[in-house]
């Protein structure tokens, strides 16, 4: 009885955390999450420009024009010229869907964690042994910090996303969307940044 109710006061902290506003990154790292302000993404997002869906035009037996927007359908049944122009469409909302992405991860490393810079000046020294320039903005600072101590997988990222919409109220499927549509990105925009930060030196 005794070793079933350790294992039970073993199991209840792990269950608790599960829920609660505490992530633990891959490095053993304790985070507190805290929820975005419920309008914040769609804000930020707006004055990102989405490609206009190409269109194609039809007469109808009455004699009038009709327009309707391409799909993967009728894409399939058009001239080179206007495949051409769904090829470049495609394009163009590959890099718009890696902005949104990189945006939110941005969003979501400022706004839903609650962190300061842990050896502040033992962190700066070791970024610029490995020729990375270290901002003096204190916010582009913290975020940088966020990049290389907190998140060290693209696991890290998706998790601690999905714990911060949860706290925020959106829902479980709309979550899984958000997750989906960038775990690729967050890889290639870990990456380049630390590319990036690696030229400024």
């Amino acid at each position: 009885m005794n070793t079933e109710k350790k294992t039970i006061e073993k199991l209840m902290p792990s269950l608790s955390e599960k829920n609660s506003d505490i992530f633990v990154n891959s490095r053993g790292m304790k985070i507190k999450l805290r929820p975005l302000p419920p309008y914040l993404v769609q804000i930020a997002t707006e004055s990102i420009v989405r490609p206009e869906i190409p269109t194609y035009s039809i007469k109808t037996e009455s004699g009038d024009i009709e327009t309707h927007q391409h799909d993967e359908k009728s894409i399939s049944q058009s001239n080179d010229e206007e495949k051409l122009k769904w090829a470049e469409y495609i394009e163009e909302t590959k890099k718009v869907n890696v902005k949104i992405s990189t945006l939110m991860i941005d969003i979501v490393l400022m706004e839903g964690i609650d962190a300061q810079i842990e050896n502040e000046q033992r962190w700066i020294k070791r970024q610029q042994l490995m020729g990375i320039t270290v901002p003096e903005d204190p916010e582009e600072k913290l975020l940088m910090y966020k990049k290389t101590c907190i998140i060290s997988t693209p696991e890290d990222i998706a998790e601690i996303t999905r714990k911060v919409m949860s706290l925020t109220g959106v829902s479980t499927e709309d979550i899984e969307k958000l997750k989906d549509s960038f775990p690729s990105d967050t890889e290639s925009q870990s990456s380049e940044g630390e590319r990036n930060s690696g030229k400024e030196s």
